[in-house]
């Protein structure tokens, strides 16, 4: 997939990360010295440099930025233990050896930090509704809390804990599937959401992993 088309899916140069995913990234964060790997055009890592960190970023492409280096995930150009966090963010999913891309992360920083797509539920893709990471051709795969620990353990590391990100509006959703004028739309969602629980979706996962 080119850089351009990449904006439509929230990681090209042009797109914009909300301010409280980046917060809720740097809140995970442990030590100072910061490595982003595959940054991208440096939107995570910019923000972090705001607070003194020491940041270096790593992608695949060349990007006109002093703290970017072009280079290959699964090959690092560092000596092991050179930071105390590293960012996976939305890079497993794109590379077809997650486990040796996790592996070097964790070479090089004790504490890692991913976000990847989670899997759809079935009762959602029976009906149709998908979520819009599976439009992104480049993803090889999606992940599920299971398939995460697994992930770990392969990689001699172990999952601190997972947290689940972008929750789906499940009540905007219902109320686009009837048709009928909004008016009667909004009221029967209204109802259905008052007598049933709604089950709670997420788009993305979020996991920290240490090495063992």
């Amino acid at each position: 997939m080119s850089i351009k088309k990449s904006n439509q899916f929230g990681w090209g140069p042009d797109c914009v990360i909300p301010k409280n995913r980046l917060e809720f990234l740097k809140s995970q964060i442990k030590g100072k010295k910061i490595i982003d790997i595959g940054c991208g055009p440096g939107h995570l890592l910019n923000y972090l440099l705001g607070f003194s960190y020491l940041v270096t970023g790593i992608d695949k492409y060349k990007y006109q930025n002093k703290n970017i280096i072009k280079a290959q995930a699964s090959h690092l150009p560092f000596p092991d233990n050179s930071f105390d966090t590293a960012f996976l963010n939305n890079v497993l999913e794109h590379n077809q050896n997650d486990q040796q891309i996790l592996t070097e992360a964790l070479r090089v920083a004790s504490r890692v930090i991913i976000t990847v797509p989670q899997n759809c539920p079935d009762n959602l893709k029976n009906r149709g509704v998908v979520y819009q990471h599976y439009q992104d051709r480049s993803h090889r795969r999606t992940y599920t809390p299971k398939s995460l620990r697994l992930l770990a353990r392969q990689s001699n590391a172990k999952v601190i804990k997972i947290i689940p990100l972008e929750p789906l509006p499940n009540r905007e959703l219902f109320s686009e599937l009837i048709k009928s004028p909004i008016l009667w739309r909004k009221i029967i969602s209204r109802i259905i959401f008052y007598l049933f629980r709604p089950q709670p979706y997420y788009l993305e996962l979020a996991a920290i992993i240490k090495r063992k």
